[in-house]
């Protein structure tokens, strides 16, 4: 149980519904769904139970990412809404799970391009779980996704911003993570998936710790057969450049028939693999992942990926191959593809000891990657791309050897050098100069170089850097 409410109560999460929810965010959502079904018919008007049904069709359309499959699950999503809006009872759990099959429907929509609803089921989500904060302050479930929300919305720059406050809803990162941490701490049902929340959210603030790793690692280690964790601890591990650690995850997943399929971790496999220098292992990962993935996403990346390690492997006709197929398949959504994308559209020209560097210092393999720069023979027919990547590579390298002094001299360089290329070189290099700064308790130059990070119009990767500059500024 949550918590104890009146006795009028029709809705709880009982023993069978609470086993379900647990099944489910395993991923292993027929069993879960089997366990669930007899709640259902003996009463439909649970919301609880109306929520768990909801989290297995949800993590079902997300893990596969198929069209087909979103339009067939949108519809039960709807119907479960519908019967919440006429269920009468006074408890949090009505609005509560409202609010959170149409976060979770958002989610599905913005994969699927249909921003515009996402952006209603938002909105209303948001003023569901304010009304529901307002009349229930002691139920902690809410916490967690009011918070998670105020984080968000305060994380968008500016310049969107009007939009929000158009629709009525206001950013509040503290106090977002303030009731994140709530729910993280008191102890209820949703209590871990709070805490997964808070540690992504403080990770994405550069959070330098280290607890956001550890946290994961563990949460994964202690639920081996959990591969909803093993992913979720892949993702942040890769993120914080522990690629063998991710790796070592991997290859321990639970990987039989009571599971959703999951191609995508094989995509994360496939890119770990390339950062070790390990290509044909990253060639059949990434093969498997297009074989086996039913949706329109990480196709451009995955094909990218491929040429990159054909490249690599000295084997140009078949790289050559992969090339061809960038334009011509997924869609250009998701910042990688859209990084895909422009590579060939710009027709760039990789140098390979530049490429290698990346993907040893993306991997965090920081003295492979500073070898491959030191193979780099630099001339003057560099072209401006090449020689503003070559000074921002050392600075990464540098930054990540614990070398901060010629990591800022680097990163000025690649601002200096870089003029108003529409690459994401500089404005990550000013990102990084602003995180450097506010490690150093130098706000001036913080608040200048994260406002910097901003002012760089087009670019690869300007969502996720305008956001983290958006954040730095609000923890000055």
């Amino acid at each position: 149980m949550l918590l104890n409410f009146p006795a009028a109560a029709t809705s709880e999460f009982t023993k069978p519904v609470q086993q379900a929810y647990h099944e489910i965010i395993k991923l292993r959502v027929a069993f879960g769904k089997q366990i669930l079904q007899p709640e259902l018919q003996k009463d439909d008007n649970n919301a609880c139970a109306l929520l768990v049904a909801n989290y297995a069709d949800f993590l079902t359309v997300l893990v596969s990412q198929n069209e087909k499959v979103y339009k067939k699950l949108r519809s039960q999503q709807e119907k479960r809404l519908d019967l919440l809006a006429a269920l009468k009872e006074n408890t949090p759990y009505k609005r509560y799970a409202q609010a959170e099959i149409r976060l979770q429907l958002a989610m599905c929509e913005v994969f699927f391009s249909d921003e515009v609803q996402a952006a209603w089921h938002v909105r209303s989500a948001y003023l569901l779980l304010n009304e529901n904060q307002k009349l229930y302050p002691d139920f902690i479930p809410n916490r967690k996704s009011l918070g998670l929300l105020q984080v968000i919305i305060g994380s968008v720059p500016d310049s969107y911003q009007w939009v929000f406050n158009i629709l009525g809803m206001r950013g509040d990162i503290k106090g977002g993570l303030a009731n994140l941490s709530s729910a993280a701490r008191i102890p209820n049902l949703f209590q871990t998936e709070a805490s997964i929340y808070l540690q992504f959210a403080q990770d994405w603030m550069n959070r330098k710790d280290n607890s956001g790793p550890k946290f994961l690692s563990k949460l994964a280690a202690d639920n081996p057969d959990n591969l909803l964790f093993t992913y979720l601890a892949m993702s942040m591990l890769k993120k914080n450049k522990n690629c063998d650690a991710a790796l070592a995850i991997f290859q321990k997943r639970p990987t039989d028939s009571r599971y959703l399929e999951f191609p995508y971790l094989h995509h994360m496999a496939a890119d770990m693999f390339l950062y070790k220098g390990e290509y044909v292992r990253s060639l059949h990962e990434n093969q498997y992942f297009l074989d086996h993935y039913q949706g329109k996403h990480y196709r451009k990346d995955a094909n990218f990926k491929l040429y990159l390690a054909s490249i690599l492997s000295d084997d140009p006709m078949t790289a050559q191959l992969y090339y061809s197929r960038i334009n011509n398949t997924g869609a250009a959504v998701v910042e990688e593809d859209k990084y895909a994308q422009k590579f060939v559209e710009n027709k760039d020209i990789i140098n390979k000891q530049l490429v290698k560097a990346r993907l040893h210092a993306d991997g965090g393999y920081f003295p492979q990657a500073l070898t491959a720069l030191e193979n780099f023979k630099s001339t003057s027919r560099l072209t401006q791309k090449e020689r503003t990547e070559l000074f921002y590579r050392k600075a990464r390298i540098f930054q990540g050897l614990g070398k901060e002094d010629s990591a800022i001299v680097y990163y000025q360089k690649t601002i200096e050098t870089a003029g108003n290329m529409a690459y994401y070189f500089a404005p990550n290099a000013a990102l990084q100069l602003g995180y450097l700064a506010a490690d150093r308790n130098d706000k001036t130059a913080a608040r200048k170089y994260f406002k910097k990070a901003l002012s760089y119009p087009k670019h690869e990767y300007k969502n996720s850097i305008d956001s983290k500059a958006k954040i730095g500024l609000s923890t000055l």
